[in-house]
């Protein structure tokens, strides 16, 4: 068997398609779902965070692990997004449920 130089090449360049394409898929979702998650904050008159994922329904525990995957894996171009200036960082976590009573004395 002799040392086959087309194959070296061509599996090469299948793996630099692949990363290329990963790439793209990893900016262009953070894209899209950052936009949606800006232009829902800011229909809200929030204009110092977002979700990633919306909290809705009954269990708090699904949508925050969804949120808090997206934050954590859209990290480094959530940075760059806020040093660039045309982002805003994503909620680290809600303070539903905490409610301030007025003391009557």
């Amino acid at each position: 068997m002799g040392y086959d130089g087309g194959m070296n090449r061509k599996l090469k360049w299948m793996a630099v398609v692949g990363l290329v394409l990963a790439l793209l898929l990893y900016v262009g979702s953070y894209l899209i779902l950052s936009r949606i998650a800006y232009a829902k904050a800011r229909a809200d008159g929030d204009t110092w965070g977002f979700w990633y994922v919306e909290p809705t329904g009954p269990s708090t525990e699904t949508w925050y692990y969804w949120h808090c995957l997206c934050r954590r894996v859209y990290a480094p171009l959530n940075g760059f997004d806020c040093w660039l200036g045309t982002g805003t960082p994503p909620w680290n976590g809600g303070t539903w449920g905490f409610v301030r009573e007025d003391s009557q004395n």
